[in-house]
């Protein structure tokens, strides 16, 4: 059976960095609890250092275009 790929939402993702920045929990930890994979949250984090408030607003834009 093939599974559906997941879309989370800018303020999921969103909440999951700041989450970063306030504690000291190491990504594997937050990886369990989210149940999202360690490397997405590294590229979340890293799409939040090189753009800031504008890192996940690009995926509701296109979609509002289309």
């Amino acid at each position: 059976m093939v599974k559906k790929r997941l879309r989370h939402k800018a303020s999921c993702k969103f909440r999951i960095e700041q989450e970063a920045v306030e504690g000291n929990e190491m990504i594997s930890r937050r990886s369990s609890k989210h149940e999202v994979y360690a490397n997405l949250i590294r590229a979340w984090k890293r799409q939040l250092h090189e753009d800031g408030s504008k890192a996940f607003a690009s995926n509701v834009q296109g979609k509002q275009q289309e």
